[in-house]
């Protein structure tokens, strides 16, 4: 299957730009310049990842962000004028996975596309096919989680993360070392991803699990049994 990008942006020149080193890459791109086109073109068609702009003519970015987060778990890499601390940080906790301020260079949003793509199909070597910890079962063949046998819907990030660390349970590791075990060494991003993923992790786990994830302040997490 073809790998197919989804640009959604207002100016058509972003388009053009992201669009040559994308193609160039072998990667299908697919564009449209609003919001509510985006969610109808994000329903009906298999999307490997979506660039997204914050300032749309009708829906914003991260009104777009929030409603496919309830039907897709796609990758997301936020293009945006705006660069405040306060909107990377609300991107990040609405389910992007990484954020880049305008004025960008066109050769690097490609590359960045093409690494999260590939750390997000990547399963972690350390990691066997089936891992248990507590009331909690991982199978990695079918990315599923399950509590008490009830299956939880977890990003593909999310799930990798839960893995790690029931794989390797009362075991205090640090935001870098989830990063080289989860994203990979070539992770462009902010380390605060793993708090916002942690954080998601948290809240659908929350009501069952006999288990939690702490932070060991000035370290990193541990899960344990409650």
């Amino acid at each position: 299957m073809n790998t197919v990008v989804f640009i959604c942006d207002d100016n058509i020149s972003v388009h053009k730009a992201l669009s040559a080193y994308l193609r160039e890459a072998g990667i299908e791109v697919l564009s449209v310049y609003n919001g509510a086109d985006a969610l109808c073109v994000l329903r009906e068609h298999m999307i490997q990842f979506v660039i997204l702009d914050l300032m749309l003519p009708d829906l914003s970015g991260f009104e777009v962000l929030k409603k496919m987060r309830t039907f897709s778990d796609v990758p997301v890499l936020i293009l945006s004028a705006k660069n405040t601390e306060v909107e990377r940080i609300l991107g990040l906790e609405l389910g992007a996975d990484d954020y880049i301020a305008k004025p960008f260079s066109a050769r690097e949003i490609a590359t960045r596309v093409q690494v999260i793509l590939k750390r997000s199909r990547r399963t972690p070597e350390h990691e066997s096919q089936l891992i248990s910890f507590s009331n909690l079962s991982i199978d990695m063949t079918s990315f599923t989680a399950r509590i008490e046998g009830k299956e939880i819907s977890l990003t593909p990030m999310e799930l990798k993360i839960l893995a790690l660390f029931a794989d390797r349970p009362n075991t205090v590791m640090s935001r870098e070392q989830i990063i080289d075990s989860v994203w990979g060494y070539d992770y462009y991003g902010d380390t605060r991803t793993v708090d916002t993923q942690i954080n998601h992790i948290r809240r659908k786990i929350r009501k069952n699990a006999k288990f939690q994830i702490i932070t060991i302040y000035g370290v990193g997490y541990r899960m344990e049994k409650i």
